[in-house]
């Protein structure tokens, strides 16, 4: 005896659209999340409007402050600015991710120091940050010879949690035997390990 042979035929994004337009509740839910949609996104905007004009003034000239990571002209001018705007409580913490990520490059070293502090304070209250996760990356990125000591530190601190992977990608980048030194103790560690041990695979390290 053989099963029905029936075909379910496949419903297409455009036919399964129109089914739930058909549905006044669908409907009404759909339009009060664009409605929210909406409203955090001209709130976000407004947030973020003394900033991009604080960046025009000083020359640096974008779309949004978040194409500063494209390092516009006058992009040095931009590195202070954001990193005053970043200690702001107003911006919630996805805008102060994107913020430390827009100046993760060698030009912010000289403000690594207060890096490092908004990350040791930000980590310390919440080490799933994904502000002090930006941060990571703006320490990693910027980094130079005598800051390695702190960057090996912060990176063998379990206290800072996951972000930590992002600090150590700055050892991976290093050839200087301090930082191949810390990525070998980093290889044991219990949450950041195994990430680490597959670079030091690739370097025939482990």
């Amino acid at each position: 005896m053989t099963r029905g042979n029936k075909k379910h035929r496949l419903v297409s994004a455009g036919e399964l659209e129109a089914q739930h337009m058909r549905d006044p509740e669908w409907v009404a839910a759909k339009l009060a999340e664009d409605a929210e949609w909406e409203r955090k996104l001209a709130l976000i905007k407004q947030l973020e409007a003394p900033l991009e004009r604080e960046l025009a003034d000083a020359g640096v000239v974008v779309k949004s402050y978040q194409y500063v990571i494209d390092r516009p002209t006058n992009f040095r001018s931009a590195i202070p600015i954001l990193i005053r705007h970043m200690q702001m409580d107003k911006y919630p913490e996805p805008t102060k991710n994107s913020m430390a990520q827009a100046i993760a490059f060698k030009e912010s070293n000289s403000h690594w120091d207060t890096l490092q502090q908004l990350f040791e304070w930000t980590a310390s209250q919440n080490p799933k940050s994904i502000f002090a996760q930006g941060l990571a990356v703006a320490l990693s990125k910027s980094w130079k010879e005598p800051q390695l000591e702190r960057l090996v530190a912060l990176c063998l601190d379990q206290k800072y949690g996951d972000a930590r992977v992002l600090l150590a990608d700055g050892l991976r980048r290093s050839k200087d035997g301090r930082a191949e030194a810390a990525l070998l103790k980093l290889a044991d560690d219990p949450r950041i390990g195994p990430q680490v041990a597959k670079w030091l695979k690739k370097r025939g390290l482990r």
